[in-house]
């Protein structure tokens, strides 16, 4: 782990442990667990403050709280040797509550706590004068007030506050997209999200520039490949500012240049629909803007200032329910929103309410990372404007009666703010903003569910600052932002003032633990979010083939993915070295539920780029679609196991129920699978109880045409002994896949061996996580033999496309010829396999795939030298 992530770890894993600890004191009269609970306590309540960040001695506070987690991990193991990667804490630390797998380690601390002060007292009293040492040496000095420090809340200036506005009802009039209307009853607008920053990068009296992005083309609907147009728009307080010689301009950017406001070379004004053009050309460069007479103009470009995937942002509200937030990442991002907030305050770009729906962020290759990196920077979050909108419920000030806080923007911010320090998204009411009483009726409820955090006394997971929970406090209690009543002309100045209010009461104490923590000087070096998602709680899913799943043991998952990652591991290894541009890649053909192109999976433009086939005998849809999921997980599942493959997808049902009316959608599946895609592998993963003449006559027919050089792969069956291996598994034409776990044991799901087959194959099929349907983030685990069929097969894919690049001699190309039948694929599998503990179920692995390129060819050979 590295420095960050220790000192994240540290006070909620050592907390919860120290509460385990107490309780067992406690209910069993254990007092020697008890004061052990204490003093991990007195440590805990330490290192979740800030100061723990500035100590004086950080050096060797880190290298003592990582002894310190060790020793913790040590007791919670006793008497095993502990796991150097601190399994338990990460689990107890990390996961969720309601999480089997944190109730599993919840299990096992209480059992090395029991064990080891109950039976080895002695040796507890170690541990807890170690403790004590800690305590002693960092807990109780050095610290600083966690209380505001009373510095006065002097409000900054705020220069380019009205050139804000100007800057909206400009836009505002040129975002009616006429690059793709088919008609006027249908306006559509390009995407556009504002970059949020505590300051604007220009800041003077006489100019002020927004950053912006704008999607290059104008959708109804999230697509995955949505690439983004860099913005920058300047906007000078009045014209005579530009002609102005030699006036200076400062920016308060990374490498805070200056520009002269005469020299930026305006070229022609853009008329209206003309900035549709501007921001659909893809240039590679960044479109600057700027504003005279209210007149929009074009200016000369400039190096992109930050390189955008070409993905959909996502959202603050999945950021939270996918990813770990530090500390300093949670104080940044609600410090620039507050702040945001104050300064947008009384203009039209609060006319959409600022949610965790309408924060967003963007996946970006900008600097630390390299240009094949992707991260996500807390520290830049964006608004998703809506140029159309006028939201009732995002007004100054709300005119219903029933409201109980009556300041819509104020109350949205103080909802953001909690989410964002209690890390998860509160529950959201919807209501009909016709109906007055029940748009109370949710502005109510999510207000008291945020009061509620606000109020509790119980502390927020390794987040309960006192500065932070101030400004929650102060920015939930309408009463400080009430006012006197006023006459209607005299109605902008109350705004102002409890804009002002705003700024004294919530941003000046965020701005104030910013600077206390030292934070506030690395806002602009944040590091990005790692891909270190949140525990996933485990799914229940019916696939097609009605596999079952259950809560399984933590240590099945965790092996499972390790066994992903070794896989992913040797075809980074392999495709180092191949020229895939010198051959035509190889085609695996999916029949199954469809795919989510919303799925997070697939924004990457690599992995999108290699879905190149798509076919609906469902719905007849022109888009990809999956309503039921079991496609999505199988598809990037091959994805992953053969990432160099081009997959096509048919969708032949919607769901399990829909399979047994669906033979004719799979018989025109494969016919289309085999002739047009002209696939080398076609996986289906489902059964049939009995013998379906419509599909087995497709297979024989796609086996005669291609002859012979095409593999099919099926499901056995998930019924244990209670069923034989079903259709299309048993057809002869086809290499039916059984499910093992990671160390290629068989289990019970899978059917018995027939008494005419000699071997039966099996692969990975336990707990096995892959993608989740929209708006899901993140991955869902599964099991059964649709899964292990998955995995199968992209392991043919994947020996496929190492054989035709690596065997493309004429003395050798019998390799690549034999291998792409079905006798040829199972001598391979048969060669590699491993013998299980029952006779002739065989466990099949890439693993060979490590060795040196000497050794797999020979492998290679030496499976298919047999076969004529």
């Amino acid at each position: 782990m590295d420095d960050e992530e220790v000192l994240e770890l540290a006070p909620v894993a050592i907390e919860r442990v120290a509460h385990i600890a107490t309780h067992i004191g406690a209910t069993r009269l254990n007092e020697v667990c008890g004061r052990l609970g204490g003093e991990l306590l007195i440590a805990a309540s330490f290192l979740g403050s800030p100061e723990q960040e500035v100590h004086e001695q950080h050096d060797r506070f880190l290298q003592t709280t990582r002894k310190l987690l060790r020793d913790v991990e040590k007791i919670c193991n006793w008497p095993e040797n502990p796991n150097s990667n601190l399994p338990l804490l990460k689990w107890i630390g990390w996961g969720h509550p309601e999480e089997p797998l944190y109730l599993e380690a919840v299990q096992d601390i209480k059992s090395g706590l029991v064990t080891l002060t109950a039976g080895s007292p002695r040796k507890a009293e170690e541990f807890i004068l170690h403790f004590k040492r800690y305590n002693k040496r960092f807990g109780k000095q050095n610290l600083v007030s966690n209380e505001p420090s009373g510095a006065s809340k002097v409000i900054p200036d705020d220069h380019g506050h009205e050139l804000t506005m100007v800057a909206y009802n400009v836009l505002q009039k040129h975002m009616c997209c006429e690059c793709m209307r088919s008609d006027n009853l249908n306006p559509q607008r390009h995407g556009t999200k504002l970059l949020l920053r505590p300051s604007l990068s220009l800041n003077t009296n006489d100019a002020t520039q927004l950053d912006l992005l704008f999607s290059s083309k104008a959708y109804k609907r999230i697509v995955p490949t949505e690439r983004w147009q860099d913005i920058k728009l300047v906007v000078p307080r009045e014209e005579k500012t530009l002609k102005k010689q030699g006036k200076r301009v400062k920016f308060c950017d990374h490498d805070d240049a200056t520009i002269e406001l005469h020299r930026l070379q305006i070229t022609e004004e853009v008329k209206y629909g003309q900035l549709c053009k501007l921001i659909s050309n893809d240039i590679n460069s960044r479109v600057c803007l700027t504003i005279q007479d209210e007149k929009l103009r074009l200016m000369d470009p400039e190096p992109l200032k930050q390189i955008i995937a070409d993905t959909p942002s996502l959202s603050l509200a999945t950021l939270l329910r996918t990813y770990h937030l530090s500390q300093k990442m949670k104080a940044a991002l609600a410090y620039t929103i507050a702040h945001s907030v104050w300064k947008f305050y009384d203009s039209d770009w609060m006319k959409t309410r600022w949610t965790s729906e309408t924060i967003h962020f963007m996946r970006e290759s900008t600097p630390p990372l390299n240009m094949n990196e992707l991260g996500i920077f807390t520290s830049k979050p964006y608004f998703s404007v809506d140029f159309g909108a006028d939201d009732a419920n995002a007004y100054e000030h709300s005119t219903i009666r029933d409201d109980l806080h009556k300041y819509p923007r104020v109350r949205a911010l103080g909802i953001l703010l909690v989410e964002i320090g209690v890390g998860s998204v509160l529950p959201r009411v919807e209501g009909s903003l016709d109906d007055l009483s029940q748009m109370a009726q949710t502005n109510n409820s999510e207000w008291i569910w945020a009061n509620k955090y606000s109020e509790s006394n119980c502390p927020w997971p390794n987040f309960d600052l006192g500065s932070y929970r101030k400004a929650v406090k102060n920015c939930l209690d309408p009463q400080r932002f009430r006012l006197p009543p006023v006459s209607g002309e005299d109605m902008p100045d109350k705004v102002q003032q409890r804009r002002k209010l705003l700024y004294e009461n919530v941003v000046a104490p965020l701005d104030e633990l910013m600077k206390g923590t030292g934070w506030k000087e690395e806002l602009q070096t944040i590091e990005p979010l790692k891909e270190t998602s949140k525990l996933q709680i485990p799914v229940r899913n019916t696939t097609l083939d009605s596999q079952r799943t259950s809560d399984s043991q933590g240590s099945t998952k965790r092996a499972s993915r390790r066994w992903l990652q070794r896989v992913k591991n040797l075809t980074r290894n392999i495709y180092q070295s191949v020229d895939i541009d010198s051959r035509r890649r190889v085609r695996i053909a999916i029949l199954d539920t469809g795919y989510d192109p919303g799925a997070e999976f697939f924004y990457s433009p690599i992995r999108y780029d290699r879905l190149v086939k798509w076919k609906d005998w469902v719905s007849d849809s022109v888009e990809p679609i999956d309503t039921h999921g079991h496609g999505t997980h199988l598809i990037s599942l091959i994805m992953k196991i053969s990432p160099d493959a081009e997959i096509c997808v048919a969708r032949v049902a919607k769901d399990p129920a829909d399979l047994d009316n669906a033979s004719q959608n799979v018989a025109d599946a494969i016919n289309w699978a085999q002739a047009e895609c002209k696939a080398d592998i076609i996986s289906m993963s489902f059964g049939y109880v009995h013998d379906q003449g419509l599909i087995s006559k497709a297979i024989r027919t796609a086996v005669n045409d291609r002859e012979e050089s095409i593999l099919f792969f099926a499901s056995a069956a998930n019924s244990g002994s209670n069923e034989e291996e079903m259709f299309p598994a048993c057809h002869e034409c086809v290499i039916s896949i059984r499910g093992t776990n990671s160390n290629g044991a068989f289990q019970d799901f899978n059917p018995p061996k027939g008494p005419q087959e000699h071997s039966v194959y099996g692969t990975l099929g336990l707990e096995v996580p892959s993608s989740a349907l929209a708006p899901e983030s993140g991955e869902v685990y599964k099991s059964g033999t649709s899964v292990a069929t998955a995995i199968a097969a992209g392991l043919a894919g994947l020996f496929l496309g190492y054989v035709s690049q690596k065997f493309r001699q004429e003395t050798s190309i019998s390799v690549n010829r034999k291998l792409r039948t079905r006798k040829g694929m199972l001598a391979m599998f048969d060669y590699i396999a491993k013998d299980s503990l029952s006779t002739g179920y065989k466990y099949v692995a890439p693993w060979f795939l490590e060795g040196d390129e000497r050794y797999i060819c020979s492998i290679f050979e030496g499976a298919l030298a047999r076969l004529p």
